[in-house]
């Protein structure tokens, strides 16, 4: 699993163009308070299941993200259940 840093990273990756660049990304950070909408965040959450191969049924069971950690928590679960 690669670390937490390059997992935020990479999630930043997916944000809007519009998201401020400059704020600062920490996994207690609310997605809303980011700007995010629920459209943008359903966008990124498909953009990582694209990416980390995540499961479909592990998403809808856990409801849209909320949090930056909560994204983190998608990924790192999904990659922990498939490996």
């Amino acid at each position: 699993m690669e670390s937490k840093q390059n997992l935020l990273a990479r999630i930043r990756a997916h944000f809007p163009s519009e998201t401020d660049p400059d704020c600062e990304l920490r996994e207690e950070s609310v997605l809303a308070d980011l700007g995010l909408n629920s459209l943008s965040t359903t966008s990124i959450v498909l953009k990582l299941q694209e990416e980390y191969a995540l499961d479909v049924d592990h998403i809808s069971q856990r409801g849209l993200p909320v949090t930056v950690g909560d994204l983190v928590r998608l990924v790192e679960d999904s990659v922990k259940t498939r490996g």
